[in-house]
């Protein structure tokens, strides 16, 4: 079964590009090749969820890795994760605990079993049965989302170990990056919070 790591990218600040090659640096020590798709269209949002979509369409790799611009995860757990997709269907997390690191490298923040992706195996089949909706522009929730949905159809399934978030900016206190715009997070909460009442409901 071939495998291929495709990191969805938005954005174009140095902060974010410097992360990004920092995680492009870390995933040359996997044994799968790993392609960066953009989402910069001149005339919308970017959207991580788009550019997953994309990247999983136009690969012809049986088992996906996500991975995000600005995360890293030791290339073991990412292995493991592979292992366990190609075992049953379903997405797999390749961490269990979330570490954001300031400008400095520092820890600021630890997060056990967060909602966000990070980082996630999956076969082709999974990912066909359950694309990114791509309705979330702009920052925030797709993750959470897909998560949600995930949980629905197949059993939470995690390789335990860690994952480094970069910094790549100032975050705001709803814990959006600086950048980000409000009216865009805002609509993206709203409509998670319709999925999951929707979630709750069936």
């Amino acid at each position: 079964m071939n495998v291929e790591v495709i990191v969805p990218f938005g954005g174009e600040d140095r902060y974010r590009l410097l992360a990004l090659k920092t995680v492009c640096d870390h995933l040359r020590d996997l044994p799968y090749p790993f392609r960066v798709v953009h989402d910069l269209e001149a005339d919308r949002p970017f959207s991580l969820s788009r550019a997953r979509n994309r990247g999983a369409a136009e690969s012809a790799a049986d088992l996906l890795v996500f991975n995000d611009g600005d995360t890293i995860v030791p290339a073991g757990q990412i292995i493991l994760a592979v292992g366990a997709a190609k075992d049953a269907p379903g997405p797999v997390v390749a961490f269990t605990d979330y570490l954001r690191l300031d400008r400095q490298g520092q820890v600021v923040a630890s997060l056990h079993a967060p909602p966000s992706l990070g980082c996630i195996a999956m076969s082709r089949a999974t990912w066909e049965e359950l694309p990114f909706d791509e309705r979330f522009e702009g920052w925030g929730y797709e993750d959470c989302t897909f998560n949600l949905q995930a949980s629905k159809r197949w059993p939470a399934r995690r390789v335990p170990g860690i994952a480094f978030h970069l910094w790549h900016g100032e975050r705001n206190v709803d814990d959006s990056p600086a950048d980000a715009d409000p009216v865009l997070v805002a609509a993206n909460l709203t409509r998670f919070e319709e999925i999951a009442h929707e979630n709750v409901a069936d």
